[in-house]
């Protein structure tokens, strides 16, 4: 199942006219980003960042995401969300932080799942999946998720009317240790844990267990990785935090139009990797570089771009190959 990221961009140069503070900002594009084709789905302007709620209902009010998994910042944790994804047919998975009222959810969330670590007497069930594990730099970090059912963990609670539709409760553990190549791991580990909720359901068989389990840690894998990918690629490709802009009717545009060429280059990126035969991704600086030097080729990829769109709904969800036939 897909996963859709909602995600934030407040560009660093840009201010707001007649304030004294460089840290009041003039604009903010707030976005959903398809963490499988890494495309970004629908956009929208704030002028403030605690104004994202309303531009991820009016976003996911637009889209069809009938079936696909949806996450977001703890910000957006909130039973309208979770309404309106469940009312557009698809699955949620949300972080859970003392904040905007989830003090709650998260507490239980914690009791349970050490309850259980330590062999507590309700006797619910844990399940866990390595994510991955790496060394270097001298240490080992090891990174975990584990689900357990809400419906249990929960029962007798308020929760189920605070968040329709919730089934599974989620921990991830990324545990780092000191690591030598003679002795392996050694010194005091260090574990950092987050918790989420989600309406992705366990089911009660071996093969419902371990789908929910696959995509959860799907999802959140997916999600930071691509979180990275696309601030890196809007702010040191195309450089949108050395912007500095302060016009009201201008910043929405250029912002906009990051969006727009960031999905060309993405949907340039997947296409010229498979015609080239390439295991890893081209860079996009390096796209861009090639782009720079021949205003033909970039002129024929543009145009692939659009054509290419004209012929789907929704963006490409995976690789295809084609060939361009555009005559100059």
């Amino acid at each position: 199942i897909e996963t859709l990221y909602f995600d934030g961009q407040e560009p660093r140069s840009v201010y707001r006219p007649g304030e004294d503070s460089r840290q009041i900002k003039g604009a903010e594009i707030v976005g959903i980003y398809n963490n499988d084709s890494e495309y970004c789905e629908g956009f929208a302007i704030v002028d403030k960042k605690n104004n994202e709620g309303n531009a991820f209902a009016g976003i996911i009010s637009c889209m069809s995401i009938d079936g696909k998994t949806v996450m977001a910042d703890a910000l957006n944790t909130s039973r309208q969300n979770i309404v309106l994804i469940n009312e557009k047919n698809a699955f949620w998975l949300f972080p859970v932080k003392n904040n905007l009222g989830n003090e709650a959810v998260r507490s239980a969330s914690m009791y349970a799942f050490n309850k259980a670590g330590a062999g507590g007497e309700d006797g619910i069930p844990v399940f866990t999946k390595i994510c991955n594990t790496e060394k270097n730099h001298g240490r080992i970090t090891v990174r975990t998720v584990s689900i357990m059912s809400a419906r249990k963990a929960f029962r007798g609670t308020d929760f189920f009317v605070k968040y329709p539709n919730l089934e599974t409760i989620v921990k991830y553990s990324c545990t780092t240790q000191r690591y030598l190549k003679s002795r392996g791991a050694v010194g005091e580990p260090c574990t950092i844990e987050m918790y989420f909720i989600s309406s992705v359901p366990m089911g009660s068989t071996d093969d419902g267990i371990r789908a929910a389990l696959d995509q959860i840690t799907h999802s959140v894998t997916t999600r930071w990785g691509e979180e990275g990918h696309m601030h890196a690629v809007h702010d040191n490709v195309l450089r949108q935090d050395e912007i500095r802009m302060s016009d009201g009717a201008f910043m929405p545009g250029r912002l906009v139009l990051n969006k727009i060429i960031y999905n060309i280059l993405t949907f340039c990126r997947h296409e010229m990797t498979i015609q080239e035969k390439l295991k890893t991704p081209i860079p996009y600086q390096k796209i861009i570089n090639r782009f720079a030097g021949d205003p033909v080729l970039t002129m024929k990829w543009f145009c692939a771009f659009w054509i290419e769109g004209l012929k789907l709904k929704d963006p490409p969800k995976t690789y295809r190959t084609f060939k361009l036939e555009i005559d100059f």
